[in-house]
């Protein structure tokens, strides 16, 4: 874009490079003697806030002509702009209304809105903007213009979807009353509920049902989970008859995903099996005597139980 200007014998050329206006000025008694004049002086005018597509040819002719043409007055007052506030975080699945003030009319402005992280900004030309939007964060910017004078607000804002959550299992359980952490999200607002409708921490140790409620702009959602206690149960009598009863050591448990360590002693103190997952494997035969052994077991949330089992051959 080229404009040229004679007002007041100075002769102004205005042109715009890479987004920034150039001001090119010399003083002159007449046209003929500015030609020959010292060397100008140069002024720029950096534009360079928005991508060049977002400036018409017009908007760029139109800044240059108001600025310079003989009727205009500069206001008395400084040039503001501001965005009435957008409610933040709120829901995707109301319009946002999108609308700038100003404390003098302005000429024309510019509406420019991206969601982020992406770096292309959509331009409008409405004062006040109905947008439907999907879930996300963005930025927007005002830029309006008052003869010479631009102004600019900006302000980001988060839409919220719908709140979705899960529980990854149906049961937990803990063993001697210890305390197990029910799990968090760090995603939206939330709270544990026990089964009287109390609100609890997410530590907890007594048995029942517990409900996750997590919330956000757009509504609620809950999942559930029940706590339960495990009870081991080990026998304490191996027949070694190959009878298909007792021939095994049989410990047991209510949860039916424990892992259970065992150790068998014998009377000595002398550890003389163990497996760190147990699947009701010790089936002595003729190696041991009749007699009694010793048992420790560990399971579940560090809980152990010991005992004793009598061989009979």
């Amino acid at each position: 874009d080229y404009s040229y200007f004679t007002y007041y014998q100075h002769w102004f050329f205005f042109f715009f490079i890479n987004n920034t206006l150039v001001i090119n000025s010399s003083s002159s008694s007449s046209s003929s003697s500015s030609s020959s004049s010292s060397s100008s002086s140069l002024n720029t005018v950096g534009l360079n806030q928005y991508n060049s597509t977002f400036f018409d040819p017009i908007s760029r002719n139109n800044y240059i002509y108001n600025f310079h043409h003989p009727d205009y007055k500069k206001p008395d007052v400084a040039f503001r702009q501001s965005i009435a506030a957008i409610p933040s975080p709120a829901c995707y699945d109301a319009p946002v209304i999108l609308k700038g003030t100003s404390n003098i009319t302005e000429d024309s402005l510019f509406w420019f809105i991206k969601k982020e992280p992406s770096m292309g900004w959509q331009k409008y030309t409405d004062k006040i903007l109905s947008l439907s939007l999907s879930p996300g964060t963005y930025t927007t910017s005002l830029v309006s213009y008052k003869y010479c004078l631009v102004d600019s607000a900006s302000q980001q804002f988060v839409l919220e979807d719908y709140p979705t959550i899960q529980v990854t299992e149906d049961t937990v359980y803990t063993c001697d009353s210890k305390q197990v952490y029910l799990p968090i999200t760090r995603t939206y607002k939330y709270q544990w509920y026990n089964s009287h409708a109390e609100p609890v921490a997410p530590t907890v140790s007594q048995e029942g049902l517990y409900t996750l409620v997590v919330t956000n702009s757009c509504g609620t959602a809950k999942d559930s989970l029940y706590l339960g206690n495990s009870i081991l149960n080990v026998t304490n009598l191996v027949t070694v008859n190959n009878d298909g009863k007792n021939d095994c050591l049989y410990a047991q448990s209510n949860n039916a995903n424990e892992i259970i360590a065992l150790s068998v002693y014998n009377s000595w103190g002398s550890r003389i099996f163990y497996d760190a997952d147990y699947k009701n494997n010790w089936c002595p035969e003729n190696e041991l005597s009749d007699g009694v052994y010793f048992y420790e077991t560990t399971y579940n949330n560090n809980c152990s139980k010991k005992g004793w089992v009598q061989i009979v051959h």
